[in-house]
Formats: structure tokens, sequence, C-alpha cells
């Protein structure tokens, strides 16, 4: 079964070594495949827990395992074996490791994630609003910008009304509210600057006595001028 994992992880350590392999090399080297291609033989069962349990085998040396997160390993490996069933049925070390390191990485952004949108939740029912301010300017929530002071009250009358409206059962603030929340303040905001730079302009022309511009800028704010009046 673990003929050609044998064959090509040899075949890469003496490469690597740029020197023939010697007995002690090879008996360590069959002490660790074994192990790691017991992975692949717990794969095939589909069960977590063999799998886990294969993985754990001092011999296999992978690092950073997390029993919390068996269940995600084993489904990561049963992707990866089925990703390199193409070339060979047996995940290698690199293949098995990699996996527990995309795993960890995974499980802790959504950690981190929680993390954040509990600190939301907090701001909220406190009605903080410098405490929200933070929290919405936390990475692992992944808005769209950074969240300014000025716009943070904003922010706050928008998550209490989704929290009266909408979780009426008593549950908190999801992720997909914050980030609906953001995508609308974001773009009232953008409106709301562009606005005041065409207030700006406008006044700008009407001091300067430039009507046709002034006319220009009006369609832009959303003033409908009729044709008659476009030209003096």
């Amino acid at each position: 079964f673990a003929v050609p994992l044998y064959y090509e992880e040899l075949m890469a350590d003496r490469n690597q070594s740029k020197k023939n392999v010697s007995y002690e090399d090879i008996v360590d080297s069959l002490r660790v495949l074994t192990a790691v291609a017991a992975v692949t033989k717990a794969v095939e069962t589909g069960s977590p827990e063999l799998v886990f349990q294969a993985m754990s085998n001092r011999s296999t040396c992978l690092t950073n395992l997390d029993e919390e997160h068996k269940v995600k390993y084993y489904r990561a490996l049963a992707a990866a074996r089925k990703e390199a069933e193409k070339d060979t049925a047996i995940l290698t070390y690199r293949d098995i490791q990699d996996c527990v390191n995309i795993v960890n990485e995974r499980c802790n952004e959504d950690v981190e994630t929680i993390d954040a949108v509990n600190e939301v939740n907090r701001a909220v029912r406190q009605n903080d609003v410098s405490m929200l301010s933070q929290a919405l300017n936390k990475k692992a929530l992944k808005l769209r910008n950074r969240v300014r002071s000025s716009d943070a009250i904003a922010y706050m009358l928008l998550l209490r009304k989704c929290l009266r409206e909408n979780h009426r059962d008593g549950s908190e603030l999801w992720l997909e509210d914050i980030q609906e929340i953001d995508s609308l303040v974001t773009k009232e905001s953008q409106l709301a600057r562009k606005t005041c730079f065409l207030l700006l302009e406008l006044n700008n022309n009407l001091s300067g006595g430039n009507y046709e511009q002034c006319m220009t800028i009006l369609e832009k704010i959303g003033v409908k001028v009729s044709e008659k009046y476009k030209e003096r």
C-alpha cells in the first residue's frame, strides 16, 4: 500500500541530502512513513476518531495537533486525498501537515471573528459609541473600510434598530448583520461626502456667475433641469 510513498520520500531525502541513504536513514524513514501511510488508511474508514488517532502517533512527527479540530482535520484530509488520487492515493507527510496548518489557521480566524462580534454586541447593549468604534475596526470582521469615529453614531443607531426589529427572540447580532449595516453606512457616507462636495462646487460657481456649470451641478445632485433652462 505504502510502497509508492516510501519510494518518493526516500528519493526526495536522497536528492535533498545529495548523498546515498544509509541503513539507519532507511529504518528511520520507514518508521515515519509507515505512520504517515496509516493516516491515509484511517481516512478511508471515514472515522474522524481513527484519523486523529493515527495522526497522534508520535512517529508521524506532525505538529500543532488539536483534538477539538479532529472532524475538520478529517474533512480536509479527505478532500486532499481526493485531489491526490490524480497522482497517488497516499497522502504525504507534507500533505497532512499542510492540512493541519490550514485547519488551525481557519479555526483561529473563526475564534477571532466570534470575539469581535461579541465585542460589537457588548458595545451595542451598553450603548457605548467609543467601544463600538474600536470593535468595528477589528480586522476579523472584514469590513470594507476603517470605521471613522464620526460614523460610529450612525452604526450604533442602525445596529440597535436591527437588534430591535430582527432579533426580538433575544438573540444577538450576527456577523452578517454587522457587514450589511457597514455596507449601508459606507454607501450613505459616500453619498453625503459627494453631496457636500457638489454643494461647495455649486456655491463657488454661483459666486463666479457660471450659469451652465451650476445647471450641470444641480443635475448631479439630482435636480431635474428642463432643457430650456440649461442654457441662458
